[in-house]
């Protein structure tokens, strides 16, 4: 139980430092820092790797146990007496980051598609104000035409 138990503590580790990639990753995008949200991508993917070493860990536990496929709350219902006050509370604390995490995330990610859909309303008008300023050569090359102070309209 003790080694379950560890595996759960890292869980509540592991969940803080995404988290906190999270946040970094949303301030980063509310300032356009691209470089600084690339960085926070990359560090989520060492993180996933961490996540992935944390799940086999926690598998091989619960199979020592007898504990094979069951949830958390199963667990804890299944545990000895002694053990049951100490998961409860890494269950609520694991909980209520995961709801953190997910705040954080929605966040960012809510951040980063707002810039995107920026950049592509920003694109939209510059190809439609460039859009009677062009003539096209026969093999399809661009030839910007020279602008000039003539009205369109007729």
């Amino acid at each position: 139980m003790e080694q379950l138990m560890k595996v759960f503590s890292e869980t509540i580790q592991f969940i803080d430092e995404i988290t906190e990639v999270e946040n970094i990753k949303f301030q980063a995008a509310l300032k356009n820092n691209i470089a600084k949200v690339d960085d926070c991508m990359k560090q989520e993917q060492v993180l996933l790797l961490k996540l992935r070493g944390l799940d086999k860990k926690r598998d091989t536990a619960q199979k020592a146990l007898g504990y094979e496929n069951l949830t958390f709350k199963q667990i804890i219902e299944k545990a000895p007496e002694s053990d049951k006050e100490k998961l409860t509370e890494i269950f609520n604390s694991i909980e209520k980051k995961l709801k953190l995490y997910k705040e954080s995330f929605s966040n960012a990610q809510n951040a980063i598609e707002l810039n995107l859909h920026r950049i592509d309303k920003k694109l939209e008008s510059l190809n439609a104000a460039d859009k009677f300023n062009k003539t096209y050569k026969e093999d399809g090359e661009v030839i910007m035409a020279k602008r000039s102070f003539t009205s369109r309209r007729v």
